[in-house]
């Protein structure tokens, strides 16, 4: 009988090590993405889900450093050098005060991130406790059957604070940040139910108020001011970029025939269309200036290529507007042409103003340049700057030809001008997709999402 037990305890920690070590690689797995991403949130509700498991005392999330960043339940303390010795395998034991301790690495194309700890209460089989209660059981079946209703009560009870922070956190990370926990004991479990409704108070806020700063001012800019490490990226700093000004020809003349409300809504039509093409390419509407729009590549967020983005949005822009013309023409309204300059080099980006009122813009000699060159072109023209042309790799790029030297305030040398006439055929078929998407899509249209397709055939191109 001895040897049997024994058997029989051996066959039950084998069934527990291979349970724990699947669980703490699964476990490891959920949480590659969210630690690699520093996303503490997702990590702790990883955690929170695997401790509802009854056999699970609790489970912990630790960085590269063994600093734990997300746990719940009860985790036991380790010393501070068990998680150095890089030759633990998927699963392994590192515990065995009062429950069993699992850890597994996180890791992903070999780098490893940090590591999982999942912490089982040992299952306890005894053949003298069977024999025990088989000769009991006429006894204590009344107590055992009102100890199982009071566990049963008090595992409810437990669980359901647990479960309403749970709902809440995955409330929370659907973007419904208006959870509403009731009141409870001033305990730790009351502590978070305050914590979770506060956050979500938080969230919202900062939700409905990068919202309206969308609205204002570009969402690069507006993501940039709502996160308070990179706001200090929007002070004023020498970069290099692209600046695009697209025009309306005739809008003055149109403004005084046409009625006060359908010249707003073709602004905003238009302006719509300009926006969505600059997202297309990574560009930042900087402002509406009357009937132009000035579009800013390469800044706040920096993009090596932002010369030619510039110069395909422009292209993109002139071959939506001749789809648009067509249908103007057939319903017999004016057409709508514009005229576009473009210019690179080096400006100044950041917030200007004053206390009270301050925008994120770019200023300089190659700013004002755009600006001179959008009033040189003609309805239907891309005039663009040398300095965007005369630079690697653009030549194959985009087809040009002169236009014109000018004499530049402040400059010794006259500055070339050329005229786009398109780009590389490789993207005319992308560029009509995207078109297509956004004419139908007006005004839904996810002009980020749209733009991944081009944004493929450019790397590809500048790859070749």
């Amino acid at each position: 009988m001895l040897v049997v037990l024994r058997y029989q305890d051996q066959l039950l920690n084998e069934q527990i090590d291979t349970y724990g070590g699947i669980i703490a690689s699964q476990f490891a797995s959920s949480a590659t993405e969210p630690l690699f991403t520093d996303d503490i949130m997702s990590m702790q509700v990883l955690a929170v889900n695997l401790v509802h498991d009854e056999r699970v005392r609790g489970a912990a999330i630790l960085n590269e450093q063994g600093q734990t960043v997300a746990h719940a339940g009860l985790v036991p303390a380790l010393g501070p050098t068990w998680f150095t010795d890089k030759t633990y395998a998927a699963s392994q034991v590192v515990s065995a005060s009062e429950g069993i301790t699992y850890t597994s690495p996180v890791n992903f194309q070999g780098v490893t991130a940090g590591w999982v700890l999942v912490d089982f209460t040992p299952v306890e089989v005894s053949r003298n406790f069977e024999r025990m209660v088989k000769a009991m059981v006429t006894v204590t079946i009344v107590m055992l059957v009102l100890v199982m209703a009071f566990a049963y009560w008090m595992s409810r009870r437990m669980a359901r604070p647990i479960e309403m922070l749970v709902n809440a956190t995955e409330e929370i990370g659907a973007g419904n940040f208006h959870v509403n926990l009731p009141r409870r004991s001033r305990d730790e479990i009351g502590h978070m139910f305050e914590a979770i409704n506060r956050m979500g108070a938080e969230l919202d806020e900062k939700h409905r108020l990068q919202g309206v700063l969308s609205r204002v001012v570009a969402t690069d800019v507006a993501e940039t001011l709502m996160d308070p490490e990179t706001v200090g990226e929007l002070s004023s700093t020498r970069v290099e970029a692209s600046v695009l000004f697209v025009d309306i020809v005739g809008f003055t003349s149109l403004a005084e025939r046409e009625p006060t409300e359908k010249v707003v809504n073709l602004l905003n039509e238009y302006f719509t269309y300009f926006t969505l093409c600059s997202q297309l390419f990574f560009g930042t509407v900087d402002k509406f200036i009357g009937d132009c729009a000035m579009v800013i590549f390469g800044a706040p967020k920096c993009n090596e290529d932002h010369r030619f983005n510039a110069v395909a949005c422009a292209v993109v822009i002139q071959r939506l507007l001749a789809f648009l013309n067509e249908q103007r023409r057939a319903l017999g309204e004016q057409e709508i042409q514009v005229r576009i300059g473009i210019n690179s080099g080096e400006m100044m980006a950041g917030t200007i103003g004053t206390a009270q009122r301050m925008e994120y813009t770019v200023v300089g000699d190659a700013v004002n340049l755009a600006s001179r060159l959008t009033d040189l072109a003609g309805a239907g023209d891309i005039l663009v700057g040398q300095s965007t042309l005369k630079y690697p790799g653009m030549n194959r790029r985009v087809e040009s030809k002169f236009h014109s030297t000018l004499a530049v305030k402040g400059k010794h040398e006259p500055v070339e001008a050329y005229t786009v006439n398109g780009i590389s055929k490789d993207y005319v078929h992308v560029m009509d997709n995207l078109i297509e998407d956004i004419v139908n899509s007006y005004p839904q249209v996810e002009a980020r999402a749209v733009g991944t397709a081009f944004d493929k055939q450019q790397q590809a191109e500048v790859s070749d």
